[in-house]
């Protein structure tokens, strides 16, 4: 993975991750960081978006914009090949409201997203003041298309609303070690019932949902800068560094230290099954940019 900032690596970032060289597993993750909006370009490979609580089976050549902070999760294929600009919602850019999800069908069209995408990249290896005008010249593009794109959102079942209600509940509590009933509670169901839905529409239970998000910021503290494994389990909620390595451990079968120092050697993927419960379903967002 190629990654850029400006701004003290604070409100901008550019990534290039592309399919033959991944860190630690073939499986990447990009959910987490959710006070930022999100443009990702998918060049190659598939990907499976959950996004506000509702999956979403993503081709290649996809566009997808998920602005701040929407709770959302996306597994990229092993070889999946895509490009993400990321910008931190303190940023004076006006960004749309509501998620995108289009595949590009034009040939031209997609040569274009490519190399904007690409020009981002290269223009934040330098990060200088000349990038942050190109910046503002892309994503301006990128926000004249999405604006122009017409918002196709149906309205959510009873389901779909709860689902929405505790991802978005979960967003702001997965740090403070709050367990399923709590979030049961709050939300004034059981939590069998809650478990129900998630397994309707996620396949997979809410203590799963909760302890994916966990996983997924505790991957990404341990990814980025050089944070005491103490400092990262009490950020999280846990109650002490011992439990924090057992749960990393019994999920990821390696240990938080062990995760970290692997992260830092680039391999060839072995390729494995992504997303197994990710069946298609209809986006009810989804919109046309190209025909």
């Amino acid at each position: 993975m190629t990654l850029q900032s400006y701004d003290g690596g604070k409100s901008v970032f550019v990534a290039a991750i592309p399919g033959n060289r991944r860190n630690v597993s073939a499986e990447i993750r990009l959910d987490g960081a959710n006070d930022y909006h999100k443009f990702i370009y998918l060049n190659t490979g598939t990907a499976c978006a959950i996004i506000n609580g509702q999956r979403h089976d993503i081709t290649p050549h996809s566009l997808l914009y998920i602005p701040a902070p929407t709770p959302h999760k996306i597994t990229l294929s092993p070889v999946a090949d895509t490009t993400c600009i990321a910008l931190h919602k303190s940023l004076n850019i006006p960004q749309p409201d509501h998620s995108v999800i289009t595949q590009i069908t034009s040939v031209e069209k997609q040569a274009n997203y490519s190399a904007l995408f690409d020009r981002a990249l290269s223009q934040y290896i330098g990060a200088t003041v000349g990038s942050r005008m190109a910046l503002r010249s892309y994503v301006a593009t990128l926000n004249a298309q999405i604006e122009h794109s017409t918002a196709t959102e149906t309205k959510p079942k009873a389901a779909q609303r709860l689902m929405r209600r505790f991802v978005t509940l979960l967003e702001n509590k997965y740090k403070s070690g709050a367990n399923l009933e709590f979030y049961a509670r709050e939300l004034g169901v059981t939590s069998t019932h809650l478990t129900r839905v998630c397994q309707q529409i996620q396949n997979t239970s809410a203590s799963q949902v909760i302890q994916d998000r966990l996983l997924a910021e505790a991957r990404r503290l341990l990814l980025v800068g050089d944070q005491k494994i103490q400092d990262i389990s009490s950020q999280l909620g846990f109650r002490s560094a011992a439990y924090f390595s057992r749960f990393f451990t019994n999920h990821e079968t390696l240990s938080p230290k062990e995760f970290r120092q692997q992260a830092r050697r680039v391999r060839t993927p072995t390729p494995i099954a992504v997303a197994p419960n990710c069946r298609p379903k209809p986006a009810p967002f989804q919109n046309k940019l190209a025909s």
